[in-house]
């Protein structure tokens, strides 16, 4: 399947204001192809998108003159002295903070941070609490979260 049959989706926000860098690749073409082979070139796809993104945040490493590693520091800060945070906010800096974490900036457990993607959604966080939150509330319970998992965090 060539690059031009498989879409590339924002998982968090729109096209054009994506949140956390993360994004969902599917087929675009369904008729006249056999999963397997749809599945190929998807794997494909996603190892290429691998490889240049690994290329580019290499690049993005060497090249930096202090400014990715103040927003990726004042990212982590944030998020360790957040009493409200809200969804966007909170997607933009755990990817600031996964790139810190890759860059050596930061130890920390990738899988356990990865893991808060969900547990810092509404749904779960209202299912934590066992009641439905108000806007505010969630802020707040998110913010919480956050700061407890950023405990073990070193820089």
């Amino acid at each position: 399947m060539p690059q031009e049959r498989v879409q590339p989706r924002p998982l968090h926000g729109d096209e054009g204001d994506a949140q956390g860098e993360l994004y969902l690749i599917g087929n675009q073409v369904a008729l006249g192809f056999a999963e397997q082979e749809m599945i190929d070139s998807i794997e494909a796809v996603i190892g290429q998108i691998v490889d240049r993104e690994r290329a580019a945040r290499e690049l993005l490493l060497l090249d930096d003159d202090g400014r990715l590693e103040d927003r990726l520091l004042r990212s982590l800060g944030i998020l360790r002295h957040a009493r409200l945070l809200g969804e966007a906010e909170w997607m933009r800096r755990w990817s600031d903070v996964r790139l810190a974490v890759q860059a050596g900036m930061l130890l920390m457990d990738l899988a356990k941070w990865d893991a808060m993607l969900s547990a810092a959604k509404p749904a779960h966080l209202e299912l934590n609490a066992q009641k439905e939150l108000s806007p505010v509330e969630r802020d707040a319970r998110r913010a919480l979260l956050v700061r407890e998992a950023l405990r073990e965090a070193r820089a």
